[in-house]
């Protein structure tokens, strides 16, 4: 897996120069690490790549690196070829370096982390859309900038100190905030940028975010013409899609033969990797997304493999195996996914898997009930107000009186749209009495800390962009072999081209994600284009919950959660209890807890 370390510090300090020497001793002496760029107060190194795509870029007149995957970006939205790998040259190094990383943001895209230097300060920046981690942390005033936790306390960091704030929303239900994980460690987010004085006393830092998703839902940036949003909306998933596989002679597709998968699957026919897909279905439900899957691979000439998963025979393992990571990893992909893919992409020579992860955010399919909001907010009252409300009328079940009603008062009264993670309380039984009681309000991401009531109708069309990246295997060693996970639908062009098309156009002809539907209507099959719904998979927690109900007993109740009287003692042993009980507890409560207590139990009690 791909891995990077950097130390940024004052050269001028002799002391501070000579531990970075000593930290640099150790690096060499693990295997697979190079320096890729060492300059007066910068050293950045990283490990042999795994990933084809993945690459290190140079600026000229060692100006800095860009580490990770980046291609020139097209002004051509009916373009459908793929773009070229960026070319960084003398004249690009220096409109990078001048524009302080702008240029990166504005004429290129891609999975990355940037270095931009100079004699005076250092500028790290986090591609927009990717999912490369970046970690920073300072040590007697060295800045260390790295993506593998594990990496760092085995060069000595300090086993860091857990954030009760973090904690708290973690337990409430809530992804995201700006609160960090750990009170050491700085997680920069996508679109973020950090810029570093070493030479001042202490180190000055200055945190900023390089890339707005609002700018890209303004007013002024409206693709109206659904016609024209169409053919944008095609091409520019083809060509990301094209550009991402390149690098891949075969690769993995996970198919679950929904609409999004489906679209990937059928933009993949003319690309020139080899592709392989595969499918999953629960065992006991009459859930199965088989005879989908199987219509997507078949429409795309496709072989396609078929894996069963019965959750109750998924065993946790006995002790805590995850590697320490900034984040709570979720904890059902380690039980099957992950290894699964590993065995496939070995079995075929793959080095990527790729998903229609996004789909749902992007297409609009996740804000549905917003559309007419947000188009009284751009239309104001247009006669097309009366039939969208019918519409969304029918997809949420209301009555048009209900939708529009509800509309004026989001848009002239005081009801403001809710915000996503409102504490719940079905979904805190197991929770301390107390925290659940005084539940502190949502910490905001910073894209959306200005609280305008208008970014929730950004929020939803970002899905998964707005939590952490997760972007290592955490059950396996570093160096050993892990696929690289590929999701064309959250490529920077794509999702800047989807938020300029209004909502209410994705809701073409009142169908979930109706302009997406008409957009590839030549490359998915019609049977996926045309379904309505998804295959769930009812009972899938609960079976997994009660076939290890007295290892998650276990675990919760001899953790550090309990013992720091986050949960409350008896609601837990209800929950999990053998006995014949009227508890209804949420399992994907018990998931959750199970989730953060994993996490929680590598690092110190605040």
């Amino acid at each position: 897996m791909l891995r990077y370390f950097a130390f940024l510090w004052n050269a001028a300090s002799a002391r501070q120069s000579a531990d970075v020497l000593h930290h640099r001793m150790q690096l060499s002496d693990r295997s697979g690490w190079h320096s890729v760029l060492e300059r007066e107060g910068s050293f950045i190194a990283w490990t042999d790549n795994q990933h084809p795509a993945l690459r290190c870029h140079r600026l000229d007149n060692q100006a800095g690196v860009i580490l990770g995957s980046l291609f020139e970006r097209s002004t051509d939205l009916l373009d459908d070829s793929p773009t070229p790998r960026a070319q960084l040259g003398a004249e690009e190094s220096r409109a990078i370096v001048q524009s302080e990383g702008r240029q990166l943001i504005e004429r290129y895209w891609g999975n990355y982390v940037a270095f931009i230097l100079d004699d005076q300060s250092s500028c790290i920046i986090v591609s927009p859309t990717g999912s490369l981690p970046c970690l920073v942390t300072q040590v007697e005033s060295i800045t260390w900038v790295y993506s593998y936790l594990a990496d760092a306390l085995a060069l000595g960091l300090p086993t860091p100190t857990r954030c009760r704030t973090y904690l708290h929303e973690r337990l409430l239900g809530r992804p995201i905030g700006s609160a960090n994980p750990l009170h050491q460690i700085m997680r920069l987010l996508r679109g973020e940028a950090l810029r570093l004085h070493p030479s001042a006393h202490p180190p000055r830092i200055e945190r900023r975010t390089i890339w707005d998703p609002h700018a890209f839902s303004a007013r002024d940036q409206d693709i109206d013409d659904p016609t024209l949003a169409a053919r944008a909306m095609r091409n520019v998933v083809r060509s990301c899609t094209h550009t991402l596989a390149a690098d891949h002679p075969h690769l993995q597709l996970r198919l679950s033969g929904g609409l999004d998968s489906s679209i990937i699957a059928g933009c993949l026919r003319s690309a020139t990797a080899r592709t392989t897909c595969h499918t999953y279905f629960s065992l006991g439900t009459s859930a199965d997304a088989r005879p989908w899957a199987r219509l997507a691979a078949t429409h795309g000439g496709y072989p396609l493999t078929e894996h069963a998963i019965d959750p109750g025979t998924l065993a946790l393992p006995p002790h805590v195996w995850l590697a320490p990571s900034p984040d709570v990893p979720s904890l059902l992909e380690y039980l099957f996914r992950t290894q699964l893919e590993r065995q496939l992409c070995r079995q075929h020579d793959a080095t990527a898997v790729f998903t229609g992860d996004g789909g749902d955010a992007g297409f609009c399919s996740d804000c549905v009930a917003l559309a007419v909001i947000d188009y009284l907010r751009r239309h104001g009252m247009a006669p097309r107000i009366w039939s969208l409300s019918q519409q969304v009328a029918l997809a949420t079940h209301r009555t048009t009186w209900q939708v529009l009603a509800r509309t004026l008062r989001h848009r002239f009264g005081h009801l403001k749209i809710p915000h996503p993670f409102e504490v719940d309380a079905g979904e805190t039984q197991l929770v301390s009495p107390d925290l659940a009681r005084e539940a502190p309000p949502p910490l905001q991401h910073p894209w959306f800390h200005t609280g305008d009531d208008t970014a929730w109708l950004t929020f939803f069309r970002l899905g998964g962009l707005v939590i952490p990246s997760s972007f290592y295997d955490l059950s396996i060693a570093p160096d050993d072999f892990a696929p690289e996970i590929v999701q064309p639908l959250y490529a920077q062009p794509v999702v800047e081209l989807l938020l300029r098309i209004p909502l209410h156009l994705h809701f073409e002809a009142g169908r979930d994600r109706g302009l997406a539907r008409r957009a590839f209507a030549q490359d998915a099959s019609a049977p996926n284009l045309q379904r309505l719904w998804k295959d769930r998979a009812p009972g899938f927690l609960s079976d997994l919950v009660r076939s290890n109900a007295s290892r998650i007993r276990e675990i919760l109740l001899d953790g550090v959660l309990a013992d720091a009287r986050l949960l409350d003692r008896r609601a837990v042993e209800s929950a999990l209890s053998t006995a014949p009980s009227r508890n209804t507890v949420n399992p994907a409560e018990i998931v959750r807890h199970l989730d953060i207590e994993i996490w929680a139990r590598h690092f110190k009690g605040a």
